[in-house]
């Protein structure tokens, strides 16, 4: 009977912190201009036109620390992502539901309706990543055309 309360116990507690271990923690707080790194205030200054509200965010997670900058520029809303040494990592651009092909928008609501009961969009993104593309410069070139 002991044996199988230590089993017992052993597996909840490995259960458990194999669940724990799968919460990914974020946050994003707006940080200042002359906290933002000095290389992604100059790639952003160099490479941007036109753009207006440009803000800057520094996101912690649970494995990495990264800084964002988000802005407005011809009527769309833009982020670029850098990592601790000020190296672009992505460019995101928010979109709207009409913004995506019909066909491909009504799979995306067929598979959410079968896999869940209830659901709601808050959010959708089109990402371009630099490992995708190469160089930040074709990483750019991709995102504003």
């Amino acid at each position: 009977m002991r044996k199988c309360r230590c089993f017992f116990l052993l597996v909840c507690l490995l259960t458990a912190s194999y669940l724990a271990a799968q919460v990914k923690y974020e946050r994003e707080f707006r940080i200042k201009k002359s906290q933002f790194p000095e290389q992604s205030h100059l790639f952003i200054k160099n490479e941007l036109n036109g753009a207006r509200k440009i803000r800057f965010y520094k996101e912690i997670d649970s494995a990495k620390r990264s800084y964002e900058a988000k802005f407005k520029k011809d009527r769309l809303f833009y982020g670029f992502e850098f990592d601790e040494n000020g190296l672009l990592k992505d460019i995101e651009i928010l979109v709207k539901e009409i913004d995506i092909p019909e066909d491909s928008y009504s799979a995306i609501s067929t598979y959410l309706d079968k896999e869940f009961k209830k659901y709601k969009i808050r959010k959708i993104q089109q990402q371009y990543s630099v490992k995708a593309f190469g160089t930040p410069k074709n990483t750019l070139e991709m995102a504003f055309q």
